[in-house]
């Protein structure tokens, strides 16, 4: 028998009004009645027929009973409205607010006790609980479904006695419906009977269609467990009574965190135990207690899964309790375990969580919001069966080492996050059914037209050539996770996408490795009907990709891209490209040429690479949104630094999320480290001991300071062997600081009366002492001689060990004039810190970090997270001039390597031991196919060589340039032009809408946003 609920819905309803826009434009609006800050949303269905209204199951919302023509489904969005201490109803289907109370001007809603927070509604729409926060009346609120539309004239006034109710111990924060399969509850001082036979506000949980005793879950932190109540034992109450809450079980929860298996987290991530602080974190607990917070409940009737993931504000745990018997509830499973990869010893808490659904490949995930990091969110992997505890780490980590591996990162805090299952399926052309789920397929055989192949329905999302459908950035179809940011945007995280397989290029990699466009290598064996094009390919009518730049532009767990990763004059840069060719330009910003004239052959030249020696991996570059080849005759892109005429780099697609968004770059000739700091002490410590510089802001490792040993390891790895040059090497490269300070003023006493009056007496060859001999022999600051420039020879946290580089090492030389700079600068000094007889790419990468040992050395990081920072530097490609490959026509095609004087000390000898090659024109041209491939720079980004001009390069001499078209993350506005103010409170996705429902805290109330179209629905 059908239970009838007696209410009427008021005037026809408006139909929505849903005003589709393109990804990037600002959502329109429809403004409807206006609520007040809101806190939480619950949805619950209503069949409505006449003046009468009937509970139904939320998932037959909001279509029409086929069964039952004359009915309608209305979606019905439950609203917490905590200024106000009342609930809003807002009929989703009919686009309105319900007006409560007719006979009261003004937008009436259903009253309940101060400051409403969580809101949960049964599955079968019988009822809604209401959580309140008053100090001293915390409690539960009761809302039968058949009293929450407009009350009629006939009926009595509601106010708060209206409604059941009950008193708890102290405030709750999340609720939860929980399905028990068992019918009897957990205590003898609960019933579950219905009760309800002539109340005014009915509500009989016995009729919903989904079995199993509801159960209200409510988490109390003050008293750190979860209160179990029977929902139809809260119904039963007396209305306008607020008599203690009969608890039918209380579930109190662990605090102690027990530790995951991180090392198998690792491996599982392609990373190394060194790339995090070694030692397993948090070997004390400090958590007293547990609070439990957020909850995600998960009930899947394919797995048949019932569980309850609670946050914890506290203790350092998510705790994962089974709910398929509720009567015995325990936390006895092991929980997750919040923590921080980079920062193991921090104490991770969360107060939000979200459970995602089933993946086609049967796993599942939880994404946890850090309470300290709020703008990172956590996943784990609750796939069924999986062990894992940990925060999953990403394998793709090292490609992005400025963000943490185990974090989903954004610029803003997150308010809330939720999951969502999009699908529109494409029908089987004979049978006429869908099914949710397929994947986009570009590896499918057979026709289109053909119904016994799959191709008939995978056919159906491939991209079509004006992008117009099928696989596409706006075109959310599968499983993805909404986070609501602070800033009033919701940012899209991929975590499953259907069509991920159509979002890549069209070209084919058929290596051995990963290639530049993070494509994993294919067997040619395998057949596919799109053809292994080269790099890249234009749109065509037969594809069935969508032959965007990279095939990483999908990663699970990663913000999506805003728009497809294509460079043309439609969409302009949406991808990474150059916004013009690379200029050299020299110390007082005047342009160098850097063409095959006699002029030209004098400066270096900056010129791509080929990525690889494949057909398809020839060198290629967009400048704009044309696309520069060596394979083309219109645009083509020369390499060759015989036949060059243009600087040119070329960009990596392996990652596109590496690029800073519209960055400026450059490489500059023995560049800047550590720009100018007047803060460090230089002292001299006696004959044989190193001069000492140091500088008590700790700046050296971070800023990636390279001293004598770690240049010596550098020179092995360009391929040096021979131990003379790798100390040559060493004592080249190694890098230089620069003493900025002017001297002393010359009056000062210390030149006339204090020691500074015998600075340089021992000097050989000295005409004078004092502030003259200091001068005459270091210069200014603003112009300094080579006496002010000291080698590296050691660098640790804050101390730097230094010689001066115009003298031979260990001589008494040496030492005298160590001695001489202490004497002529006996105050704290300016300085800076610079490369060495080589190039620095700014940004600059580097892997160096402070060594764990006592004297906290700077050494190269050994992880995989950093594997990817080491090009940084850059060396001359310098050319043999024994070797007659290195002339054209008798001319140099580059400059040539200095030989030096092999006779003097290494540490004198002014020859070039690395990058020196036989011939310019192919040695150095494509990665991996030759011995000077590490003297090519492959930064995250950018791949390139310098190549020495016939004049020597000169210091600050630096190439710019500037890369547009980054990675754009999708997010969509809840804010607009006329109410800009947006605060986020709790986020939903409709399944039944396929819309995101945003609860806001400022003006807007609810805010409805279709993420695939942008429109936008906004309640007043």
């Amino acid at each position: 028998m059908k239970h009838v609920l007696r209410r009427a819905l008021g005037p026809a309803p408006a139909l929505f009004a849903f005003l589709s826009v393109s990804c990037g434009q600002q959502a329109q609006t429809v403004t409807l009645r206006s609520l007040d800050a809101s806190a939480d949303v619950s949805f619950l269905c209503l069949g409505l027929r006449g003046n009468e209204s009937y509970p139904r199951s939320l998932d037959q919302c909001p279509d029409l009973d086929p069964t039952d023509s004359d009915e309608a489904r209305h979606l019905m969005a439950l609203v917490t409205q905590p200024n106000r201490g009342e609930v809003a109803v807002v009929d989703i289907t009919g686009a309105r607010v319900v007006d409560e109370e007719p006979s009261v001007p003004g937008s009436n809603f259903l009253p309940v006790g101060a400051n409403p927070g969580s809101i949960v509604s049964t599955p079968g729409g019988v009822a809604t609980f209401v959580g309140v926060s008053r100090p001293g009346r915390e409690g539960i609120f009761a809302l039968p479904s058949s009293c929450i539309l407009t009350r009629l004239s006939v009926e009595p006034t509601r106010d708060i006695t209206t409604w059941s109710a009950c008193r708890l111990p102290s405030a709750p924060d999340a609720m939860a419906v929980l399905l028990d399969s068992n019918d009897v509850p957990c205590t003898g001082a609960v019933t579950s009977e219905d009760v309800q036979d002539g109340r005014e506000c009915p509500a009989k949980l016995s009729t919903e269609v989904t079995p199993g005793r509801r159960v209200l879950a409510v988490s109390l932190p003050d008293r750190g467990g979860i209160a179990l109540i029977d929902a139809q034992d809260l119904l039963n109450r007396p209305p306008g009574e607020y008599q203690p809450c009969a608890i039918d079980r209380w579930v109190p929860l662990r605090a102690d965190a027990r530790e995951p298996n991180l090392k198998e987290n690792v491996e599982k991530a392609g990373l190394v135990e060194t790339d995090r602080f070694p030692g397993l974190p948090h070997e004390d607990d400090p958590a007293p207690s547990s609070r439990p917070s957020g909850f995600a409940k998960l009930d899947d009737p394919v797995t048949g899964e019932h569980r309850l993931f609670v946050a914890d504000h506290e203790a350092s745990v998510i705790h994962d309790l089974d709910t398929s018997d509720v009567c015995a509830m325990a936390d006895t499973k092991a929980p997750l375990r919040p923590m921080s990869f980079l920062d193991p010893n921090r104490f991770v808490t969360t107060s939000r969580v979200a459970v995602s659904p089933l993946t086609t490949t049967g796993s599942r995930y939880l994404y946890a919001i850090d309470d300290l990091d709020t703008g990172s969110v956590m996943t784990f992997d609750v796939s069924p069966g999986s062990t894992d505890r940990a925060p999953l780490l990403r394998k793709r980590a090292k490609w992005t080492p400025r963000e943490p591996p185990d974090r989903i990162k954004f610029d803003a805090p997150i308010s809330d996050i939720t999951f969502g299952l999009r699908d529109r399926p494409a029908l089987d052309p004979v049978s006429g059914t869908s099914t949710v789920g397929v994947l986009c397929n570009p590896a499918a055989t057979g026709v289109p037209q053909d119904p016994l192949n799959d191709v008939a329905i995978q056919s159906q999302y491939w991209p079509k050539p004006d992008y117009s459908a099928g696989a596409a950035a706006s075109n959310l179809r599968g499983i993805f996770a909404f986070a609501a940011l602070s800033t009033g945007t919701v940012a899209v995280i991929d975590v499953e996408d259907f069509d991920e397989a159509c979002r890549r290029p069209g070209a084919r990699n058929f290596g051995t490795a990963e290639d530049f466009r993070g494509c994993a290598p294919e067997s040619e064996d395998d057949e596919r009907d799109y053809p292994a094009s080269s790099f890249p390919v234009p749109p065509d009518p037969n594809t069935r990709v969508t032959n965007e730049l990279s095939c990483e532009i999908v990663e699970p767990h990663r913000p999506r891209s805003a728009t497809l990763a294509l460079n043309d004059s439609d969409r302009g840069n949406r991808a990474p490209a150059l916004r013009t060719r690379p200029k050299l330009i020299d110390v007082t910003g005047r342009s160098l040429g850097v063409d095959t004239t006699d002029e030209g052959k004098k400066h270096p030249h900056l010129l791509g690479v080929n990525f690889g020696p494949a057909a398809n991996e020839h060198a290629a570059v967009y400048i704009g949104t044309t696309l520069f080849e060596t394979t083309s005759a219109d645009n083509p892109l020369v390499i060759d630094p015989a036949k060059a005429n243009e600087s040119s780099l070329v960009l990596s697609f392996a990652e596109p999320r590496s690029y800073v968004p519209q960055s400026g770059a450059a490489a500059v000739y023995e560049g800047k480290l550590i720009d100018q700091r007047l803060a460090a002490r230089y002292q001299y410590n006696g004959p044989g001991v190193p001069a000492t510089f140091t500088d008590a802001g700790n700046l050296f490792c971070g800023a990636g300071i390279e001293d004598v040993p770690n240049a010596r390891l550098r020179g092995a790895s360009l391929g040096v062997t021979e131990q003379a040059d790798l100390d040559t090497f060493a004592t080249q490269h190694a890098d230089t600081v620069v003493i900025t300070s002017e001297l002393l003023d010359e009056n000062d006493a210390y030149w006339t009366k204090g020691s500074g009056a015998k600075c340089g007496s021992d000097l050989p060859g000295a005409t004078a002492t004092g502030f003259v001999e200091c001068g005459a022999v270091l210069g200014t600051g603003t112009k300094p001689s080579q006496y002010r420039e000291l080698r590296i020879t050691k660098a640790t946290v804050g101390t730097l060990e230094v010689e001066p580089k115009a003298a031979p090492t260990g001589t008494e030389l040496s030492d005298r004039l160590a001695n001489f700079v202490e004497c002529c600068f006996p105050t704290v000094v300016a300085y800076e810190v610079r490369a060495t007889n080589e190039w620095i790419v700014a940004p600059f990468e580097h892997r160096m970090v402070a060594s764990t040992d006592a004297d906290r050395r700077c050494v190269p990081d050994q992880g995989q997270l950093t594997s990817l920072l080491s090009g940084g530097r850059v060396v001359e490609v310098s050319c043999d001039p024994a070797s007659p490959r290195c002339k054209k026509n008798g001319d140099p095609i580059i400059g040539f390597a200095r030989v030096g004087d092999p006779q003097k000390p290494a540490t004198m000898a002014s020859r070039d031991v690395a990058c020196v090659v036989e011939d310019p024109s192919s040695d150095t041209q494509t990665i991996g196919t030759s011995p000077f491939t590490q003297c090519i720079h492959q930064g995250l980004t950018t791949r390139f060589v310098i190549y020495r001009g016939q004049q020597a390069s000169e210091r600050d001499m630096q190439f710019l340039w500037q890369v547009v078209g980054s990675f754009s993350p999708f997010t969509f506005p809840l804010a607009t032009g006329s109410d800009p103010n947006s605060v986020p409170r709790r986020i939903l996705y409709s399944n039944e809408l396929g819309q995101v429902v945003v609860a806001d805290g400022s003006t807007k109330g609810l805010v409805l946003v279709d993420p695939g179209s942008f429109a936008t629905v906004q309640f007043y």
